[in-house]
């Protein structure tokens, strides 16, 4: 806590690179996830670059604007040439020369693309074209993107086009190699940064991990990479790990970016959470379904999913130290204990068990978690028990019960519900982790964190801004959780806050969406919050219990009975 450490910051670069320190003159890197979707802007910024319509529109006013589209089938978004009546190039300008720039783009059937490269005197000194767009394997299936590359000794701008009246083009990551003659880098960033005193994996050191959940595409961006060095000792994958981003087709597994993330946490010290094996949401229906609508035998669903967790954790053996093996597998229903998932009507009753086998025997070194959201509550706390006592019937190794924690600022009860939780769960021989913290400051109808649930018309109050009181409301709410993990040492192992700061929480979509939450420690300028210094001081303050509890990884179980 006294003392600074350098961060020497991985910076990930080509879709599928590993992590490697980069030199202060490699490439910038610019996505655009925290822009806001379907507003049209005269232009945008980001890092320096200045993205605008590189002529005015002839027909129709609005196509003299730039605009952000969501990528249909992934968390992807980029920065759109497409209108109705007419497609204007968008022009990026950058504020020093570079010498190479790499433009990400997808698009829609019919669409070409074509990147011109600019000298400062507007001369055309590179080009790169593609004549036809990849397309989809199949409905569900991802857009494919690929990339166009111009080279030069002093670009100063670039445009892309391509897209059809009533088509689309979309840019969704450039990058940008600066001139060596250049006198600042694009964005500023120096890559050795001074990690501040006083961060939160300084504060658990030897106690506990503390996380977060990224996407890769995210670590792309130098500050936010920054901060997440410096604050965290381990990360889970937001999505990049879950079954039908990981393993689309029986016959194809795209590792690429649950491979940025492990590269990322090895060049920075942390350990990585794999989330999650078997989930009824985001698995494909091949799995455990038929092309006729109707359940896989039990053999054929069980050798798609042994297939399945065999080469995911096979992968990852050795550099992922846990898994949430299920999750969110119990009913919200009174009376039902499981969901009726797909797996659960093509296996039976036994396929949580089935799982926790399979990956066991596929890495017997790592962890195996069971996640679920709500299981503070005391109905569903119940039901988790009955689950902990079947697998432990059985036979299987539980290391630890997942707690996902989504809270709301205006359930006041939730952190004395999570300490009786944690202690109902410790009394059955297992360890507690809160794997997706973070606190909902809008109003809602529903509760839970179910993904098929939607509002409409919530209330959005903070657009602008989240209030001094508010601010300080869930910074109080922040530090009662954590004086619940202080009571728990040994027990409670881990925390991971669900998104890094506020820009990127699922929440801002998720019952309604659309609407501006601050449900996490750092704002969107990745200023920290009230919150972040209530946590802060709260987990730095030592609690009761052993002094040398055990965290994932250590193999030790920290006094708790020995797993099977």
């Amino acid at each position: 806590m006294t003392h600074a450490r350098t961060i020497v910051l991985a910076i990930l670069g080509g879709l599928g690179a590993p992590a490697a320190a980069a030199p202060a003159d490699g490439p910038v890197i610019i996505t655009f996830d925290e822009a806001e979707t379907g507003r049209p802007m005269p232009s945008y910024e980001a890092q320096g670059v200045v993205f605008a319509p590189a002529h005015p529109p002839a027909k129709s006013r609005a196509a003299g604007r730039v605009m952000f589209f969501p990528h249909l089938k992934t968390p992807r978004k980029g920065i759109l040439n497409a209108m109705a009546d007419e497609s204007i190039p968008v022009e990026a300008r950058f504020p020093e020369p570079a010498t190479g720039v790499t433009l990400v783009l997808w698009g829609s059937i019919g669409s070409a693309a074509v990147v011109e490269a600019y000298d400062a005197d507007g001369n055309v000194v590179d080009r790169a074209a593609r004549d036809a767009v990849p397309t989809r394997a199949g409905p569900e299936q991802p857009i494919p993107s690929f990339e166009l590359t111009v080279e030069a000794p002093a670009i100063a701008s670039v445009r892309f086009s391509g897209a059809p009246p009533g088509g689309y083009l979309v840019c969704d990551e450039v990058r940008v190699t600066p001139s060596a003659d250049a006198e600042t880098t694009i964005d500023g960033e120096p890559t050795e940064v001074e990690a501040a005193a006083g961060t939160l994996r300084e504060a658990a050191e030897g106690r506990l991990l503390v996380g977060a959940a990224v996407m890769s595409r995210r670590l792309d961006d130098r500050g936010l990479a920054t901060l997440v060095a410096e604050q965290f000792n381990c990360l889970t994958g937001e999505n990049e790990f879950k079954p039908a981003p990981i393993h689309p087709q029986p016959d194809r597994f795209n590792f690429e970016g649950a491979d940025r993330i492990v590269a990322f946490a090895q060049a920075h010290d942390m350990e990585v959470i794999g989330h999650t094996l078997c989930w009824h949401s985001q698995s494909p229906r091949w799995m455990y379904q038929g092309p006729d609508g109707e359940p896989l035998s039990r053999d054929e669903a069980l050798r798609n999913l042994e297939g399945h967790i065999d080469a995911v954790m096979g992968h990852f053996k050795g550099k992922v130290v846990g898994w949430d093996v299920v999750n969110e597998a119990i009913s919200d229903a009174g009376d039902d204990h499981l969901r009726n998932t797909l797996a659960r009507r093509a296996i039976g009753h036994d396929y949580i068990v089935k799982a926790f086998e399979l990956a066991h025997e596929a890495d017997p070194d790592a962890e195996l978690y069971y996640n679920d959201y709500d299981n503070e509550q005391p109905e569903k706390r119940e039901k988790t028990l009955r689950l902990i006592r079947e697998l432990k019937a059985a036979g299987v190794r539980l290391d630890a019960v997942g707690m996902q924690c989504h809270f709301r600022l205006d359930e006041p009860d939730a952190p004395d519900l999570l300490d009786r939780a944690i202690a109902a769960y410790a009394a059955e021989g297992v360890k507690v982790m809160l794997t997706e913290l973070d606190v909902d400051v809008l109003p809602r109808r529903t509760r839970g964190a179910d993904v098929v649930t939607r509002e409409r018309g919530g209330a959005d109050p903070y657009r602008d801004g989240l209030p001094p009181e508010v601010a300080e409301a869930q910074a109080r709410y922040y530090a009662r959780i954590f004086e619940v993990v202080r009571k728990h040492p040994g027990v409670v192992t881990r925390v991971t806050f669900w998104g890094t700061h506020d820009g990127a929480s699922w929440l801002n979509s998720f019952p309604v969406r659309g609407r501006t939450n601050h449900p996490l420690l750092w704002d969107r300028d990745l200023e920290p919050k009230p919150a972040f210094e209530a946590v802060l001081e709260t987990l730095a303050t030592p609690g009761p219990g052993p002094s040398d509890p055990a965290v994932p990884g250590s193999h030790s179980e920290a006094g708790l009975p020995p797993q099977p």
